[in-house]
């Protein structure tokens, strides 16, 4: 059995509980599964992107509007 290492404490040592790294890492994973899960999925994105230049949509298609005087 092997015995733990005395800790070295000076001015600078925060103590944490041992069970704080392993949720970090644990968050970090998920974050990063979740985002790349999200970016191959692609739901709902456009096919075309959507550009607007002065009064005018480019990529979309947009029903003709009526006016009446």
């Amino acid at each position: 059995m092997s015995k733990r290492r005395p800790v070295i404490e000076d001015e600078f040592t925060i103590r944490r509980p041992r069970w704080i790294a392993p949720v970090a890492i644990l968050g970090m994973l998920l974050l990063f599964l979740g985002i790349a899960m999200s970016m191959l999925s692609n739901n709902g994105a456009d096919p075309l992107p959507v550009r607007i230049t002065g009064t005018t949509i480019v990529g979309t298609t947009v029903a003709p509007t009526t006016t009446t005087p």
